[in-house]
């Protein structure tokens, strides 16, 4: 109860009581992947809360538990009938997903301490001295190593299946056996490059939840109809729920193929515009601060939904560290890291996807901003 952000921390340590005993690890695996879903939709707190549960709460013995299982479960002729309920696969995924909320929370600390940091240093030049041109040489370079290696490991996470969606045991899942529930208040839209989500306190009066209803079922019956929503109040005051399942006759109208990846990945897309408040004119300045997500068996839809607020985040980090990078001095503008990013994000290279989908038109504005200045940077070293 109470707002996620109030409680982040209990709950993460929580945990703690699931890990005294090995037989108790199947069940810490699958209460952390659900924390790690939620915290990575909250703030500050929450993801503060993901690192103390994944780097600490989370026993030594509990990994090398993992890595065992994982080990086994990788050989065909081996199926130990204690894994997870007796099915190898489902443990596999599980075991895949928390290692990559391991990195994903990994990174984020470092980067929240990075731009802690840049904030301290550019902060101890005095006003008289404004601007990241101000910076030591000594400390530009501490800055400009620990960026770089920063901006190699986001784009690792850009490039690569980070949470995939593949392949997982609950593929075969039809329209019709699909839930998707979410704990929510409305707040004011998030904004910033810190992916540190909604600001504390921001919840919005006097919401109309039939607003919301009715633009989730627009959007989703202009991808085909095949789920429809419903928004009702929860029993916290400033709490509603938004429950997605199928439409009626969308499972027998189109059978299996009504929940293949494509129409799933469309309805993830759709809750999060809702969330980033990017989902009717009506809503552009609402978003959605997601206390819980549940969607039952369905892992994939999780994964989609999580990675709609994930990599969004992401994108914006990574030009955020881009901007960084190109203000210190003795930048190199021929070399500069990230560079070809923004490309990259539009998939013109040609080797990667288009990212953009990921971004609500605030967080493209947020992006375009960014990329301006960290040019206007480079130009000025060039002269």
């Amino acid at each position: 109860r109470g707002p996620i952000e109030e409680n982040a921390e209990h709950r993460a340590n929580a945990a703690l009581w699931l890990c005294y005993e090995e037989s108790m690890y199947h069940s810490a695996l699958q209460h952390s992947l659900a924390l790690c879903r939620d915290f990575s939709m909250g703030g500050l707190k929450c993801y503060e809360a993901a690192s103390t549960l994944l780097l600490q709460v989370l026993p030594v013995e509990f990994w090398k538990w993992l890595e065992a299982l994982k080990f086994e479960g990788s050989h065909a002729d081996v199926n130990r009938m204690d894994m997870m309920e007796n099915d190898t696969k489902a443990f596999m995924a599980s075991a895949s997903e928390i290692e990559d909320w391991r990195e994903w929370y990994e990174f984020q600390d470092s980067i929240r301490k990075w731009i802690s940091l840049c904030g301290v240093i550019q902060t101890d030049v005095g006003p008289d001295r404004p601007g990241g041109s101000s910076v030591s040489v000594s400390n530009a370079q501490s800055l400009r190593h620990t960026g770089e290696k920063l901006m190699d490991q986001a784009l690792g996470l850009l490039t690569r299946k980070w949470l995939q969606t593949q392949d997982l045991p609950d593929d075969h899942v039809e329209s019709s056996d699909l839930s998707v529930f979410l704990t929510c208040s409305a707040v004011e839209k998030p904004a910033g490059h810190e992916g540190r989500g909604f600001a504390g306190g921001a919840v919005v009066e006097g919401f109309r939840l039939g607003v919301l209803e009715s633009a989730l079922n627009e959007a989703l019956q202009s991808e085909g109809g095949h789920y429809a929503a419903s928004v009702k109040a929860a029993g916290e005051a400033d709490k509603f729920e938004v429950s997605l399942c199928s439409a009626k006759g969308a499972a027998e109208g189109d059978g299996p193929m009504a929940a293949n990846q494509v129409d799933l990945e469309a309805a993830a897309y759709i809750i999060g515009w809702a969330i980033k408040g990017n989902l009717s004119k009506d809503l552009q300045d609402i978003g959605l601060n997601v206390q819980h997500l549940d969607c039952g068996s369905h892992h994939g839809m999780s994964r989609f939904i999580c990675r709609q607020i994930c990599m969004s985040k992401l994108v914006l980090q990574c030009i955020y560290i881009r901007q960084v990078l190109s203000s210190l001095p003795g930048a190199d503008p021929g070399s500069s890291a990230g560079q070809n990013l923004v490309q990259m994000i539009v998939g013109g290279n040609g080797s990667s996807a288009d990212l953009t989908h990921y971004l609500s038109p605030f967080q493209v504005q947020e992006l375009v901003l960014m990329e301006r200045e960290a040019t206007i940077n480079e130009i000025g070293s060039r002269q």
